[in-house]
């Protein structure tokens, strides 16, 4: 079962190729309508961080400094990635409580 930082770390993904990797627009039809749907862009980052909650929480990779690592690097991705979700989604409840309070 996912935990609430692993979903946030899957919409930190979504949203990242939604409105920052810009690179991937314009290449091809199909790419592009992937990156305007959120459910699709969502469902893809959800498998991408399921791979990395695999990769941290699996405990048939065995110790050595490479699984050590790799636990490092994912976990500051899943911190960082769940952060700016986290940051996003109250800085957009507390501009909308601002709207309404005018």
């Amino acid at each position: 079962m996912p935990t609430l930082a692993y979903l946030l770390f899957a919409y930190g993904i979504a949203f990242g190729i939604q409105n920052k990797a810009t690179f991937l627009r314009g290449k091809t039809e199909f790419l592009d309508a992937l990156v305007k749907c959120t459910y699709c862009i969502g469902f893809h980052a959800g498998w991408l961080a399921w791979i990395a909650y695999w990769l941290l929480e699996s405990p048939s990779l065995g110790a050595g400094w490479m699984a050590t690592t790799m636990n490092v690097v994912l976990s500051v991705l899943i911190w960082g990635l769940s952060s700016a979700a986290f940051s996003y989604g109250i800085d957009t409840a507390i501009r909308w409580f601002e709207d309404r309070a005018k």
